[in-house]
């Protein structure tokens, strides 16, 4: 409601969309439409996504925590609220920052394409510890596409920003791999490729040393020119595994350390469900 005015003159808004709902759709790029010139067909009361993107929406959010136990967290579309009253309940509009239906299915077919890399969804479930594993989709403008917290499940596992893609997806679920097991996988990944320098001191005749992770001592190439940057373990690990499964991506590869480390990793996790 008065969020663009309409020229009858012009026959068209003349305030342009916020967005472009989805830019693999070409009448999506003409901002000054509504529901890309097909309102017999198409509402669209949030401005991000339509309720026939809605309804198909629902289902995929349904079926991916059913086949991967990965959650997104619903925050457009229909939803239900009061009491109902002479057996219909209310019903209103919720607006959220998933920007199209197009992003979900990003986001399901990046998991897909994780669980195949990995063999099956029991490996998948069995790597997450068999917990479900949150999706939070947040509007955000800058260079970030994902973020997870230190710990996982306080604020949700894992963060979609703005510009996020597949291999965005697949290097979060990386971290929460990671994360579930202690970092075990990042501090291993630093012994094997020998990414690390060691610190020591000497105080009143006793030795202290520490490790210090430092991606420029690895005995082979980072995975990527992220990885070097943030000079960190987490982040050669998830860069690592999303690597694996994107080997074709352009100015990355992983090394045969990193690659038989990945390898490993997947196999040592158990190929059959605990339970269902």
């Amino acid at each position: 409601m008065r969020a663009r005015y309409y020229d009858p003159y012009l026959n068209q808004f003349i305030q342009p969309d916020t967005i472009v709902l989805d830019p693999r759709t070409p009448a999506d790029w003409n901002k000054y439409t509504y529901t890309r010139d097909n309102p017999i067909n198409y509402v669209d009361p949030s401005g991000r996504i339509t309720v026939t993107e809605a309804t198909a929406a629902d289902g995929l959010v349904s079926q991916l925590f059913i086949d991967t136990n990965v959650l997104i967290v619903k925050d457009r579309g229909y939803h239900y609220y009061g009491v109902p009253r002479g057996g219909v309940g209310g019903c209103m509009w919720q607006k959220g920052d998933w920007a199209s239906y197009n992003e979900l299915v990003s986001v399901r077919d990046a998991v897909n394409e994780m669980v195949h890399f990995m063999g099956n969804s029991d490996k998948f479930e069995n790597a997450m510890n068999n917990y479900p594993v949150h999706l939070i989709r947040h509007q955000k403008l800058g260079n970030d596409a994902g973020f997870t917290p230190i710990l996982p499940g306080i604020f949700g596992d894992f963060i979609l920003f703005d510009n996020f893609s597949k291999s965005t997806v697949v290097h979060e679920l990386a971290h929460v791999w990671d994360a579930r097991h202690g970092h075990s996988l990042s501090e291993g990944m630093m012994y094997a490729t020998g990414s690390y320098k060691s610190n020591c001191s000497i105080y009143v005749n006793q030795h202290n040393c520490s490790v210090t992770y430092d991606i420029h001592s690895s005995s082979e190439n980072g995975p990527s020119q992220y990885a070097y940057d943030s000079n960190n373990q987490l982040e050669d690990w998830a860069e690592s595994f999303m690597v694996s499964v994107y080997p074709s991506m352009p100015k990355v590869a992983v090394g045969p350390i990193r690659k038989q480390f990945v390898i490993d990793a997947v196999n040592h996790v158990p190929d059959a469900a605990f339970w269902r």
